[in-house]
């Protein structure tokens, strides 16, 4: 180990995505030996980051057989014996050069003594880079420290339910909150750790019958899914007595939903930069449990711009992006974090996210509510969950397109359906959605939020051209 790779960048890949005890160790053990590891856990990160490091860096790609943790070459389709490497050389030279020598020195660690103790470190340096989800169309490299992820272990830690089965996590641990509550989380409150390689409600619900394993987190689809799947009975609420709700927007009727169901909702707000900015505990009032995304949490300050953005700052934030320019574009001269997310406060210190920044809707100047809308859709008893999204429109500029998915069985609403709706409810007009568009699934990060770039994406493309006549 005193050899190391003189800074390589590595990129692991895997060849059924997910989860796996292989991805975890190779990723370890490539810092262990001097690479920079980025993990394309997330199916955009496979696209964007593998790629451009594949084709643009001076990168080797670690390719594990499940096998055991035997290193071969893969190309950019993620097959073995594809070599890659800056456009250039080929699989043998690869084999016996680079890779070779990755494969000895990984045999010669598995020879190496055992750690017997804590390793000192500065707590202010660096400990990893996150990547940023994927609903936007750059994920963004997150770089957090060791004490800003001691204190967010905390946090996240302190606001979680004591009680209740063994709880699943079913965010993948390359995704920021998977790897708090999958690993870190589960080391500062001992508990059992259990994950699941790709989300599958059907699955969630047989191990909770066979295994008797719980759901107490994660982000609004993982909990609607379940509820929508065929095979939920009403005694599955028993292995979810409360869940926390967050990383993706909170729709009240969803959580009234669970609520009478028998499930105690708590919401909360974070993001990776920083993961625990607000959240409601479990024993406060239902109300604000339900319809809010909760309170600053210990340690974090919180304030509203001019324009209603979030700024916050705490023991949690993290040190700044991989990109400096980026970095700068987001602190201000006091150490405010903008956010990016738009919210109103209460008298109480109960935040509500209204919309994000970039979601704002501009129809022929008017600025119009994403979110606002999308919560309002979600009263129509059919409707699963619901995107609206910004569609071009030659005069306007853009309009307001709405895209649902059904629950089972049941028919996309008609334009005239949804307008009849949001009129009863009070929306203003002009707010409306022009166009309805019906889809099976939505396209997601493996977390489970909803990536509106590539629905935008789509309506220019017309690949999604289904339009609901009136």
């Amino acid at each position: 180990p005193e050899q190391k790779l003189n800074n390589d960048c590595f990129s692991c890949h895997e060849p059924f995505g997910g989860v796996t005890n292989e991805k975890c160790i190779a990723c370890h053990k490539l810092s262990e030996i001097g690479a920079t590891s980025k993990d394309p856990a997330l199916n955009l990160k496979e696209k964007v980051l593998l790629h451009q490091n594949l084709q643009t860096q001076d990168c080797k790609s670690c390719h594990t057989d499940h096998q055991g943790m035997k290193p071969g070459v893969v190309g950019t389709g993620g097959q073995p014996g594809a070599s890659h490497r800056g456009g250039h050389g080929s699989a043998d030279d690869h084999r016996t050069g680079h890779l070779a020598e990755l494969d000895a020195r990984f045999e010669s660690l598995l020879e190496s003594d055992p750690v017997t103790g804590l390793v000192p470190v500065d707590p202010d340096t660096p400990a990893l880079i996150a990547f940023t989800s994927g609903t936007t169309s750059n994920p963004k490299g997150v770089v957090h420290s060791h004490r800003t992820l001691g204190f967010e272990a905390r946090q996240l830690s302190g606001l979680s339910p004591v009680g209740g089965p063994p709880t699943l996590t079913g965010a993948p641990v390359g995704h920021f909150i998977g790897m708090l509550s999958g690993f870190v989380c589960s080391l500062v409150v001992r508990r059992p750790i259990n994950l699941l390689d790709v989300w599958n409600p059907g699955e969630v619900l047989r191990l909770m019958d066979e295994e008797g394993i719980g759901v107490a987190g994660g982000a609004t689809y993982f909990l609607t899914s379940i509820l929508d799947h065929p095979n939920f009975r009403p005694d599955h609420v028993r292995f979810m007595p409360f869940i926390g709700i967050g990383g993706s927007p909170v729709p009240v009727a969803v959580a009234e939903r669970a609520a009478a169901l028998g499930i105690e909702v708590y919401r909360s707000y974070g993001s990776t930069e920083q993961p625990s900015i607000t959240g409601s505990y479990i024993d406060e009032p239902k109300l604000k449990r339900e319809s809010t995304d909760g309170h600053a949490l210990p340690g974090v300050e919180l304030r509203l711009d001019d324009d209603g953005q979030i700024l916050s700052r705490g023991p949690e934030l993290f040190l700044g992006y991989t990109d400096a320019a980026l970095t700068a574009k987001v602190f201000d001269d006091d150490g405010w974090y903008r956010t990016g997310d738009v919210g109103v406060i209460d008298d109480e210190g109960y935040l509500t996210i209204t919309d994000r920044v970039s979601d704002v809707i501009i129809r022929g100047g008017e600025n119009i509510s994403a979110q606002e809308v999308e919560e309002l859709l979600m009263g129509l008893e059919s409707v699963a969950e619901v995107a609206v999204v910004a569609e071009p429109d030659a005069r306007l500029g853009e309009r307001a397109a709405a895209i649902v998915r059904m629950r089972d069985g049941a028919p996309v609403p008609t334009l005239e359906e949804v307008r009849v709706h949001l009129g009863a409810v009070g929306l203003a007009k002009q707010k409306w959605p022009e166009s309805i568009r019906g889809v099976a699934e939505f396209p997601r990060t493996p977390s489970g939020k909803v990536q509106k770039f590539r629905l935008r994406d789509q309506l220019r493309s017309g690949e999604l051209a289904n339009e609901v006549a009136d």
